[in-house]
């Protein structure tokens, strides 16, 4: 039996990119089993059975915590605590001596030589979810220290998949690698499943345009120019809802109660999530480039907004501003400022819908998980020739 195993240490609740991976490796026949190795949380099985074929083993331990002591005899502590979760990993992978190993984080690349002498014949998988080594919030010794276990790392994966054109050439021009390919983060594809349900739940009229944002309300993701726009134009007629969890959600609030055309969506179950998407005109990404992983980003919100079928306002980043000028699907923010936005806004007026709803159905198919996954499993099985 051909077995993977995946390796990602958040508590693996709604994680949507290893859910499809997983699904399509089994479903295209590339192995009969996957173990997901994830972070234990109180209230989570420990075990979870995902679908045939497919399971969560949500590994238990005091390092796997939030918040870990690192000072005095803490640091011994978090030492011993670390040794305990490596050697729960090691055991598993030894036991199922897997044909691939996927590690889905950069912090998990020093355990490679552990996990092989736990399975040698195992076939090592990077999946970076973003440019790792480049992300909002790493600096100083820790992004050092992450530069340096990537670089020393990087050549020991058969095979690298990332999540934008932009983030391929990096990765290839700084460690000089072949094996890499670019897996976008899209979803499902959906037929059109327009609704009304923001309407319904909030009383708004008919003649109001519904901007969407949806996601993670944390600082990097333009919340405050966002809030600040819709606050200045203070009117019915451009409504803002922002839909998600984070940081902001106070904030958020505040700004709902102050302005009638302000609204505040506590984030919903991703099996629902495009009906809610599909109830607004116009999403909104306006990803503040703060740092190099969000210069080359492709937010899969972009392509959320697609598959409910509105257009989007986004950043004036490359990947983004290639997609939206190449397939018309919205509007480019030439600023990260109030009055950018605002621009913006009312150059949706004049945006030709038309062309867009002509267009659509085409541009669904090129950014569906259906069309992604056909490169990450031909790349799979160009692995599968080289291992018979």
């Amino acid at each position: 039996m051909k077995k993977a195993i995946h390796i990602y240490l958040s508590t693996f609740e709604n994680e949507s990119r290893i859910l499809k991976q997983t699904k399509s490796i089994i479903d295209h026949k590339i192995v009969d089993q996957v173990i997901v190795l994830a972070r234990g949380k109180e209230g989570l099985p420990e075990f979870e059975n995902i679908s045939p074929g497919r399971s969560v083993v949500r590994v238990r331990s005091e390092f796997m915590k939030d918040k870990i002591p690192l000072r005095g005899f803490g640091k011994i502590t978090l030492l011993l605590k670390m040794m305990d979760s490596v050697l729960k990993f090691y055991k598993i992978i030894k036991k199922e001596k897997p044909l691939f190993i996927n590690l889905h984080q950069v912090a998990l690349l020093p355990l490679i030589p552990i996990f092989k002498l736990a399975s040698r014949k195992s076939k090592f998988i990077y999946d970076a979810h973003e440019l790792e080594t480049e992300t909002n919030g790493l600096a100083g010794n820790r992004k050092n220290i992450y530069k340096k276990i990537e670089s020393k790392f990087i050549k020991s994966f058969v095979q690298v998949f990332v999540v934008s054109p932009s983030i391929e050439k990096w990765y290839r021009d700084k460690y000089g690698i072949k094996n890499i390919a670019t897996v976008m983060n899209c979803p499902i594809y959906k037929s059109s499943i327009k609704n009304n349900l923001f309407r319904e739940e909030f009383g708004i009229s008919n003649e109001s345009r519904i901007y969407l944002y949806q996601g993670a309300l944390f600082k990097g993701r333009g919340i405050e120019i966002l809030l600040d726009a819709f606050a200045e134009i203070n009117d019915p007629k451009y409504t803002l809802i922002c839909m998600g969890y984070g940081e902001f959600e106070s904030e958020i609030k505040e700004y709902a109660k102050k302005y009638k055309n302000i609204f505040f969506k506590t984030a919903v179950s991703p099996d629902v999530v495009l009906n809610f998407t599909s109830s607004a005109d116009v999403g909104i990404s306006m990803i503040e480039n703060v740092c190099l992983s969000y210069y080359y980003c492709l937010p899969n919100k972009l392509f959320e907004y697609l598959m409910a079928e509105i257009p989007c306002i986004v950043s004036d980043m490359p990947e983004m501003r290639n997609y939206i000028n190449k397939y018309n699907t919205g509007v480019v923010c030439k600023g990260t400022d109030k009055q950018s936005l605002i621009n913006s806004i009312l150059e949706m007026d004049n945006f030709d819908y038309q062309r867009f709803q002509q267009e659509v159905e085409k541009c669904k198919v090129v950014f569906s998980w259906e069309t992604q996954e056909k490169v990450m499993i031909n790349e799979y099985r160009n692995l599968l020739l080289n291992h018979a």
